[in-house]
């Protein structure tokens, strides 16, 4: 007999494992077989003939192993003999699979409650099965079969609303909120009997949610803001109770609110980022049952909308200097928004530069102002400007200014020379005052701002002759 060194063998409901034949040209001898070995206790055997026959002792289980060491292998000897002549034990290892035997377990609740809502989430089964093989499903029937849908990932079977459940709206067959169903599971092999229960949608009060937005200065009366939103039912009432500050006092707050929850512009006079940033109104909305509230949160955004604010003086003095410094000027603009710039023009525009920084326009000269050398376009000093500032979108008209250079005393007076041409000569009775054929001349590079005066410093005759303070005579 010839006695495999392994067999594999699916579980099964029944003990019939193995028939051994042995062969014996002999014609006489009592044949018998024996099982021994670990697992021996596991077997049992029969012979009849020549035909041994090797059975289980009781069903093999792959769920509940009853080898010595519970791994589903069972190690035995089979020793076969003819009464006079033996043949040595054979070992070998018979391996238990697993076969898809046990039929799913499921509990479903014979009702259930669940509120209204605006998810389809329902429900999850857990199918509890210790067979390793096997495709699990799970199927829904009934009278409101079709409100559901299920689907399955491993052995977990997830059932949910078709569409969201609406109290307030049922879609059970009776019309009553009460969704009938049955629920029956299976994993391939073994069927799980259909399971019934009722699902009883219950009603949630009306309910309104916290919301912001954001909002333009610029925006137009009965332009949209947002919707608040109101769910769980329909409000026969919405309004705004309290944030709505009617900031010019002619009767209207700067928004309306509808049932619906819509809210838009009612006043935009009220509506100026430079005085109100933020709005929070509370909204407040009720039915028959119920009276709820949320803050509705508007943020105002600004709008490049005022023009900026500079003023220009009409004249300006400013003494020659060995600099081209002249004049900033800082503009005024609420807005946070804005390119600005500054634009020169007028008579003599060509005589100064102009630079922006921030909200900052400096006006310098384009060379250094020099009294002696006026470069105005009528040679007087007096230069004629005309300033326009902007902030990209609102211009602020051009300002007219009068620029007046003044002299600064920067030379010496020059020493005197004779310009008469005449003979410096006296008589010796020459009256008083009488000239002498002298006239003193000085100069200064200065533009005629200071005043020449003429003076005797010293004389050999002691206040014989003087000069003319002014004339130099």
């Amino acid at each position: 007999v010839s006695v495999s060194s392994t067999y594999t063998q699916a579980e099964a409901a029944s003990t019939t494992w193995q028939a051994f034949t042995i062969t014996d040209s002999d014609t006489s001898g009592t044949y018998t077989c024996t099982v021994a070995g670990t697992d021996a206790a596991d077997f049992s055997s029969s012979i009849s003939g020549k035909v041994c026959t090797i059975a289980w002792a009781a069903n093999p289980n792959y769920e509940s192993p009853a080898d010595s060491d519970t791994d589903n292998v069972y190690d035995i000897t089979i020793a076969f003999s003819d009464g006079t002549n033996t043949l040595g034990a054979q070992a070998t290892a018979v391996t238990v699979s697993d076969a898809n035997d046990q039929t799913p377990a499921v509990s479903v609740d014979s009702a259930y409650s669940q509120a209204e809502s605006t998810s389809t989430t329902w429900e999850t089964f857990t199918i509890t099965d210790t067979d390793t093989t096997g495709t699990y499903t799970c199927t829904v029937a009934g009278t409101d079969a079709a409100d559901f849908s299920s689907s399955i990932s491993a052995k977990v079977c997830t059932i949910a609303w078709a569409a969201a459940p609406d109290y307030d709206s049922p879609a059970d067959s009776g019309g009553n909120n009460v969704y009938d169903i049955t629920i029956a599971f299976s994993d391939g092999t073994n069927d799980l009997s259909a399971q019934t229960t009722a699902v009883t949608v219950t009603d949630v009060g009306l309910s309104i949610a916290d919301g912001s937005a954001s909002l333009a200065e610029s925006a137009a009366n009965s332009a949209a803001v947002m919707t608040a939103s109101i769910t769980e039912g329909t409000a026969s009432t919405v309004s705004i109770i309290s944030g709505n500050t009617d900031a010019d006092s002619d009767g209207t707050g700067p928004f309306a609110i509808a049932t619906s929850g819509a809210i838009t512009v009612a006043d935009a006079d009220d509506i100026d980022y430079e005085t109100t940033t933020s709005y929070t109104l509370l909204v407040v909305a009720l039915d028959d049952d119920d009276t709820v509230s949320a803050e509705m949160t508007i943020t105002i955004t600004d709008v490049n909308d005022q023009t900026p604010a500079v003023s220009v003086s009409s004249t300006y003095t400013q003494a020659e200097a060995a600099a081209t410094t002249f004049q900033a000027f800082t503009m005024v603009d609420t807005d946070t928004t804005g390119t600005y710039a500054c634009t020169l023009g007028g008579t003599d525009s060509a005589d100064f530069a102009k630079s922006v920084s921030g909200k900052v326009c400096t006006v310098t000269f384009a060379a250094n102002p020099d009294y002696e050398t006026p470069a105005d376009s009528d040679g007087d000093n007096a230069y004629v400007l005309t300033i326009a500032f902007s902030d990209g979108t609102n211009d602020l008209s051009a300002q007219s200014t009068t620029v007046s250079i003044t002299d600064v005393d920067e030379s010496d007076v020059s020493a005197p020379s004779d310009s008469n041409s005449a003979t410096n000569t006296v008589a010796e009775n020459a009256a008083v005052a009488a000239t002498v054929g002298l006239t003193a001349l000085a100069s200064d590079a200065d533009g005629g701002t200071n005043t020449i005066t003429y003076s005797v410093s010293a004389q050999s005759c002691t206040g014989l002759f003087g000069v003319g303070s002014s004339s130099g005579v």
